[in-house]
């Protein structure tokens, strides 16, 4: 999209609720467009005109407006401790709801598809998420037996092995915000090899977003500002699970050799014991 399209369309992606209830006029100031671009928008994307898109995005979140409503953060602090937890619970809830609302069978059978072709599957996340990439990335390995190549830290620790990435190769980026500058130099360079980036991401307004090819969209709701993780861990459950039972026979013949080496190993301290 030309840079005035992109950023109508961004626009509408992160705040559906206002297109929905605004007027073309009201939209254009929100936006910082104008009125015609707007109908130029909606015409190009398939639209007779910017009433006949509006009324689409209407019926879309008619069954996703949170139910719980918008509340100030001094107001949230006023509550007593019950009913704070309770409102924590609920946007917690309401979170991993959306997020498995929006998980499509196509989408993950894609990915499965380049997950089981790929010949070694590169990771990356930094800040909070460097903890996750390291939770995915024993998962991978333990239950898939896949190579896998955590990209984490700094320029210095991943550099030198994003240098041997391949377009056989698949990338897996996780992000929350603040988006790291990192993950847009990774991003750039594995494109430029032809690798398959598949992004966990809360955003299309994440950098790494436009270069991704296959994108899972987790929701990421706070009544205190800090990011919800949730979304993001289930979709990556739903995933693996999905994976798994894709390759049952092998994956059931793999968990009982695990189960098997688990328990000589309570063998073998026990032994070292008497």
């Amino acid at each position: 999209m030309k840079a005035t399209s992109r950023k109508i369309a961004l626009f509408v992606l992160e705040n559906p609720q206002s297109v929905g209830f605004s007027s073309i006029q009201s939209l254009g100031r929100l936006i910082g467009v104008n009125e015609a671009s707007i109908v130029r928008f909606a015409k190009g994307i398939g639209f007779t005109g910017y009433a006949n898109f509006k009324k689409t995005v209407q019926e879309a979140i008619k069954n996703q407006l949170n139910p719980y409503g918008e509340i100030s953060l001094s107001g949230f602090t006023s509550f007593d401790d019950e009913r704070q937890l309770l409102k924590l619970i609920r946007y917690e809830s309401e979170n991993l709801k959306k997020t498995m609302a929006n998980i499509r069978l196509p989408l993950y059978a894609s990915i499965i598809k380049e997950m089981d072709n790929a010949n070694r599957i590169f990771i990356c996340g930094f800040g909070s998420t460097k903890y996750i990439v390291e939770f995915y990335g024993f998962l991978l390995t333990s239950n898939f037996g896949k190579q896998v190549v955590p990209l984490v830290g700094s320029i210095a620790d991943y550099i030198g092995k994003l240098n041997y990435i391949t377009k056989n190769d698949m990338l897996i980026m996780v992000t929350v915000p603040p988006y790291s500058r990192e993950n847009s130099q990774i991003a750039h360079l594995a494109k430029k090899k032809g690798v398959r980036i598949c992004l966990f991401t809360d955003s299309p307004r994440c950098p790494v977003y436009p270069l991704s090819d296959d994108v899972i969209m987790y929701s990421n709701a706070s009544l205190l500002y800090t990011n919800s993780y949730v979304g993001l861990i289930s979709s990556f459950k739903v995933l693996m699970d999905l994976w798994l039972l894709s390759k049952r026979n092998e994956s059931m013949a793999r968990m009982k050799a695990l189960t098997e080496l688990e328990l000589q190993s309570y063998k073998d301290l026990a032994s070292y014991g008497e």
